[in-house]
């Protein structure tokens, strides 16, 4: 029998390839990197030839935590990271994923140490203090952070920061966990600014991920605020083309912010969990100049400020961009349907080019299902002949008939180019899941003389498979 040291090469890579990869199609937020790492670390322990395949992998996702804060001396992981991306570039080239998290001082995550008196500064190591500096040297817009080189360790992390993000030439994707009331903007000096702007660094960045960090004494209020995000959309150079926000609360008066203008060439914009107003929304709306894609959720604790405006009013500012949006899913309003509005959206067709849409019955009110009764203010007659996917989100409460209502207004060809539709139900008046989909597809295809020609997939939410599925 083979001990692990002798398998051949290929399965050696497929070991390595499968633990990476086993939790990539998760959400970004339910990704659980620390599982796959470790492993992986633990494999280039095993033996050199477990070591020279699993490494490469192993660099391919890389987490940085910055503190901003006095209480603890050096940022020992940082540091040592830095120290193989100088002296082994082979491994700083496979990164093409960072997850960058930002702590402040004085934030209820350090409040714990306001007892205790900062940290005396001590220089670096003289090997590693002479190894980054030559380093630095070697970048040139690097030179307006020499000054600030050994003055304190939230400047000496300034510097270890961007000259690591300098060592990364193939990152794709930033993921940056931002602490509330968060100095981001000393994160980065102008010089790295500049070097970004003149595509020096950075040049295969496609997609920006930002969210707020989970505050340790109220785990629920994890966010982030839209002044926050201000000095860090510099990083949205032409070629990111995708930008993730989650956990935003938005500014609550109209604003103006030149920054903003970085998102024209953002193609895919998703707003997770946020908490925006139609002033909010529209500014990340206007700013982008030709959408694909659009996501929004609002945070489901909601507010006041949200409650006074129509979900209606979301829709009016994708108007803009209805040519070019392939792909929307928009919750508004995510309450149960009791609480719903009673004038919700009244049309989709004017996106002509969407083929997916994801909707949550409390944000249409009283104009969702009424079987037969609506004629064109229907919800089959409001949508564009074009959809091919249409999940409905959090229905609550939907009786047998609201979903034949909704399949056989697809399969009289109201919806002629559909192939799928996902209905995911909190409650229904039928309570066995399936005995909500029992016999549907033959009942369809009886009521309609014809065969079913797209996909009907029905989940009952709090279930982790899905309940009836063909």
């Amino acid at each position: 029998m083979a001990t692990l040291s002798k398998l051949p090469p290929e399965l050696i890579r497929e070991i390595c390839l499968h633990i990476h990869e086993h939790d990539l199609d998760q959400p970004d937020n339910l990704q659980d990197w620390d599982i796959p790492q470790k492993a992986l670390a633990s494999l280039c322990k095993v033996s050199k030839a477990f070591c020279n395949t699993a490494q490469p992998i192993l660099f391919r996702r890389v987490h940085i935590t910055v503190r901003q804060q006095y209480f603890i001396p050096h940022n020992t992981k940082l540091i040592a990271l830095l120290r193989v991306l100088i002296k082994r570039p082979y491994l700083g080239e496979q990164i093409r994923l960072l997850k960058l998290s930002v702590y402040k001082a004085g934030n209820t995550w350090t409040n714990r140490f306001n007892a205790i008196k900062p940290v005396e500064f001590i220089p670096l190591a003289e090997d590693d203090f002479q190894l980054f500096t030559n380093a630095v040297k070697r970048e040139s817009w690097m030179g307006d952070l020499s000054a600030l080189w050994d003055n304190s360790f939230i400047s000496e992390e300034q510097v270890l920061l961007q000259l690591s993000l300098a060592k990364m030439p193939s990152l794709n994707e930033m993921q940056l966990a931002i602490s509330y009331e968060t100095i981001s903007m000393s994160m980065f000096s102008h010089g790295f600014r500049q070097a970004v702007a003149e595509n020096k660094i950075l040049k295969q960045l496609r997609a920006v991920h930002m969210h707020g960090f989970p505050n340790p004494r109220h785990p629920e209020m994890r966010y982030t605020v839209m002044r926050e995000l201000q000095p860090l959309l510099f990083l949205l150079q032409p070629q990111v083309t995708k930008l993730h926000i989650e956990n935003c609360i938005g500014h609550w008066e109209p604003i103006a912010w030149p920054e903003f203008a970085q998102l024209a060439h953002v193609k895919h914009l998703t707003l997770h969990n946020c908490e925006l107003t139609q002033w909010d929304f529209d500014i990340f709306i206007t700013a982008c100049r030709s959408l694909e894609s659009v996501i929004y959720t609002a945070h489901p604790i909601g507010s006041p400020t949200r409650d006074q405006e129509s979900p209606e009013t979301y829709v009016g500012g994708l108007q803009q961009h209805s040519r070019t949006i392939k792909g929307l899913h928009l919750v508004v309003n995510p309450k149960k349907q009791n609480e719903m509005w009673k004038a919700g959206y009244s049309s989709f067709e004017s996106f002509e080019s969407l083929e997916s849409l994801t909707i949550s019955p409390s944000d249409f009110g009283e104009t969702f299902i009424v079987p037969g009764t609506l004629g064109p203010k229907a919800l089959s007659q409001t949508l564009p002949k074009n959809l091919k996917h249409l999940t409905v989100k959090r229905w609550c409460w939907p009786m047998r008939i609201d979903i034949d209502w909704l399949a056989q207004a697809a399969c009289r060809g109201e919806l002629e180019n559909l192939e799928t539709l996902d209905i995911e139900y909190c409650l229904s008046a039928t309570k066995d899941p399936i005995s909500m989909a029992n016999n549907l597809r033959a009942e369809l295809e009886r009521s309609t003389g014809g065969a079913i020609t797209f996909f009907i997939c029905l989940r009952k939410l709090g279930n982790s498979h899905k309940d009836a599925l063909w």
